[in-house]
């Protein structure tokens, strides 16, 4: 049995910023009968869609889909608006991001601390995650070589959080290198090795052409550097969201380095990541893990700090898990 809903109709539109802002218009005109008819989507769909306007603009630069079934005469059922819908999140993600789907696919990238150490979980590691292996081109049930880091207990964290949803880990780390190497000029060729990574696990998942967030923790080896740092990780931001796995709305999020002040002085460096927090960009954030407990070199940090920091960085992606 459907719920139909009658749908406000409006005027065809001559550009497309006006179109956007009348759909935005019909939209919020429409909010209280969706609500009444179907409340669970009420909020996170229309709303969310209202919210970002240059969201819209993309779209339908894009594809006219969505346009047609908004614009077409009679009723809107919740047929034609589980059409619409699932349009928007799988093709576009249109809005604040949305994962909503069984798998909550990761990309992990960066140097050591996303790398990871040799180490026993601490906890009983959840079912619900699986690692993409890119030498075997499968899903196993644990990281490449067995290596733990910030991202690793990242998905633990999100796998006891959602034990309905599949986590999905791909990840290429460069311990001990530079964010320079990430550079699509660079000779080490590390931004186009994690992007074909990528593509080959998404070719393995039916349905899936788009991963939910990129997890970064880099910064070590341009502690000297900082002044440059932030626009060589935004143009790094750019190239990963050109692709066809991301978009504008894909989030990123780094975390700060350790906190030592006697061999390293990462302080800096540590201010341009906060930064992430405070600039305005909605799609990136920092997660605040310079405190937590480290290794005598006074790099890395211990199991347990991984542990704590992937908390920190799950609750940061959480906001984004509906």
């Amino acid at each position: 049995m459907t719920t139909a809903t009658p749908l406000i109709s409006f005027v065809v539109i001559s550009t497309l910023a006006e179109f956007c802002a009348s759909l935005s218009s019909v939209f919020k005109s429409t909010i209280v009968v969706f609500k009444r008819a179907i409340p669970a989507r009420a909020s996170r769909f229309l709303t969310s869609a209202i919210v970002d306007l240059d969201g819209i603009t993309r779209l339908f630069k894009d594809n006219l889909k969505v346009y047609e079934f908004i614009t077409a005469t009679g009723e809107l059922t919740t047929e034609k608006l589980d059409e619409v819908e699932s349009y928007l999140n799988d093709k576009h993600n249109i809005g604040i991001p949305s994962i909503r789907g069984e798998d909550i696919i990761m990309f992990l990238s960066g140097q050591s601390n996303m790398h990871g150490f040799v180490e026993s979980w601490i906890g009983v590691k959840p079912t619900n995650i699986v690692w993409w292996h890119d030498s075997t081109l499968s899903w196993e049930s644990e990281p490449v070589s067995g290596v733990k880091s910030f991202g690793d207990y990242t998905a633990f964290e999100l796998a006891e959080s959602y034990p309905d949803k599949t986590i999905r880990v791909i990840k290429d780390t460069h311990p001990a290198q530079s964010i320079n190497g990430w550079d699509p000029l660079s000779s080490r060729g590390y931004l186009q090795e994690g992007i074909d990574e990528v593509n080959n696990a998404l070719n393995t998942i039916e349905g899936r052409e788009t991963i939910d967030a990129i997890l970064w923790h880099q910064g070590e080896a341009d502690f000297n550097t900082y002044d440059t740092y932030k626009q060589r990780f935004d143009d790094l931001q750019a190239n990963w969201k050109s692709e066809s796995f991301a978009n504008d709305t894909t989030p990123v999020i780094c975390g700060e380095l350790t906190n030592d002040k006697t061999d390293w002085n990462f302080d800096n460096i540590n201010s341009v990541l906060d930064s992430y927090n405070t600039d305005g960009k909605q799609y990136t954030a920092c997660a605040l893990t310079k405190d937590l407990e480290m290794r005598s070199d006074h790099i890395h940090f211990t199991a347990q700090g991984y542990k704590d920091g992937g908390v920190l960085y799950a609750n940061i992606l959480k906001q984004w898990i509906k």
